[in-house]
């Protein structure tokens, strides 16, 4: 069987799209808004177009919009562990990072945004060493 060459650019983009890409900041806040947004297109969609391969394939189509907006927050937004170290609320962040910022102190803003995961509970091991996909 013949074999090709993988250059490193490639296997650096297979490796991201296949990691584990934990939330943290607000991404959780915006994914909810883009599904939201979605849901509410979705039943627009819905009511105004009879049902059919078409709007079958909208619905699809928004679902699959969803899907890659997710994607390119997670695998493209880099987890900045000095910034992180900076913030009175990172003790606040769960191992595996994101939160649900209704759940979080009122300091947040003060702090100056969203806190994102810097020490967990997880043995003592910082982000960078749990091998988590966490990028520091």
């Amino acid at each position: 069987m013949k074999s090709y060459h993988i250059d490193p650019e490639t296997d650096q983009r297979i490796e991201n799209i296949f990691q584990h890409h934990p939330p943290f900041g607000n991404q959780l806040a915006r994914y909810k808004q883009l599904r939201d947004e979605a849901k509410a297109f979705a039943y627009l969609i819905i009511s105004s177009s009879p049902k059919s391969r078409e709007q079958s394939l909208a619905l699809t189509h928004l679902e699959e919009a969803v899907f890659f907006a997710n994607a390119a927050i997670a695998r493209h937004e880099k987890f900045d562990l000095e910034i992180q170290q900076q913030s009175p609320l990172a003790k606040f962040v769960g191992c595996y990072g994101g939160h649900d910022p209704n759940e979080l102190p009122d300091e947040s803003e003060e702090a100056g945004g969203d806190p994102v995961p810097l020490e967990a509970p997880c043995g003592g091991k910082s982000p960078e060493r749990r091998g988590d996909g966490i990028p520091a």
